[in-house]
C-alpha cells in the first residue's frame, strides 16, 4: 500500500498565495502545530489581496476578532525541557493539527471536483468555510455567516473555461 501526503494531487499545483497563507499559519502558530483558526489568520493577514481575503474583510472579520479564538484552540504550551531533554527537538517540516488537515484535504478535494488546475487561497476559505470546526465555529462566534462567505467566493470565482481547439477553424 503506498501512502501519499494530502496534499499532494496530481496535476495541480498551488499558487504563491496559497503557500504563502500556507507558511505564514505554521509561522504565526510555532512552535506550537497550526490549526484551521490559525490560517483563517494568515489568510486575512498574508493573502495579499485575493478574493479571499476581500470577501473576509467586507464582512467584517478582523485579525483583532481572531486572535483571541485562535489562541483559545491552540495546544496548551509544552513543559520546558531541562537537561538533555531540551536538545530533542520536534522533526523539522510544516505542523498543522488534524482539523488543518482535514481542511487542506477538502480543499484539495473541491478543487479537483471544480476542475481546478491550480490552488489558491480562494479554495482554502471554501473549505474552511465548508468544513465543520474551529475555523467555522469562529466565523460564527464572532457574526460571520460561513454560508454566506461561502456564496460569495463560489460567486467571485469565475467558471473553468473549456479548453480551446487548436485544430478549430472560425
Amino acid at each position: 500500500m503506498e501512502l501519499r501526503s494530502f496534499i499532494s494531487v496530481e496535476r495541480v499545483s498551488f499558487s504563491d498565495d496559497y503557500q504563502r497563507c500556507i507558511g505564514w499559519s505554521t509561522a504565526l502558530a510555532a512552535p506550537q502545530r497550526a490549526t484551521s483558526v490559525t490560517l483563517l489568520l494568515a489568510i486575512l493577514e498574508a493573502g495579499g489581496g485575493t478574493t479571499a481575503q476581500t470577501v473576509l474583510v467586507n464582512a467584517g472579520v478582523t485579525t483583532k476578532d481572531l486572535e483571541p479564538h485562535e489562541l483559545a484552540v491552540r495546544d496548551p504550551k509544552p513543559e520546558p525541557r531541562r537537561g538533555l531533554r531540551r536538545l530533542v527537538r520536534l522533526p523539522l517540516g510544516i505542523r498543522h493539527t488534524a482539523d488543518l488537515e482535514r481542511v487542506l484535504r477538502r480543499a484539495s478535494e473541491q478543487g479537483f471536483v471544480r476542475k481546478r488546475k491550480v490552488l489558491t487561497a480562494d479554495d482554502l476559505l471554501l473549505a474552511l468555510v465548508t468544513e465543520d470546526g474551529p475555523a467555522k465555529d469562529t466565523l460564527v462566534a464572532i457574526g460571520a455567516d460561513p454560508s454566506l462567505l461561502r456564496s460569495q467566493l463560489i460567486q467571485a470565482d469565475p467558471p473553468a473555461s473549456p479548453p480551446e481547439n487548436p485544430n478549430q477553424s472560425i
